[in-house]
């Protein structure tokens, strides 16, 4: 069933695909953090998931994976900022 989501409608496998109720309530929002981190625009976080699918699609995993690191890089760097200004 997935698969045949993953075709239609990239954010209905995503959403699909939590299962347990604090993961339902925390991964729409961290999916929607990161789809602002790739600059990806439209209405909702859905339409931008479905293109984050197509841009996989056109440029290959390798992009997804280039941009992940640069995300979690990106995160740590957020953090890191964070602890020195509270110190």
């Amino acid at each position: 069933m997935v698969s045949q989501l993953t075709k239609k409608d990239a954010y209905s496998a995503f959403e699909y695909a939590l299962k347990a109720p604090e993961t339902q309530r925390q991964w729409p929002r961290r999916l929607d953090v990161f789809l602002t981190f790739l600059q990806l625009e439209g209405q909702d976080v859905k339409e931008r998931t479905n293109k984050l699918y197509d841009l996989i699609q056109l440029e290959g995993p390798e992009w997804l994976q280039s941009h992940l690191i640069d995300f979690i890089y990106f995160q740590k760097n957020l953090l890191m900022i964070f602890e020195v200004k509270t110190m």
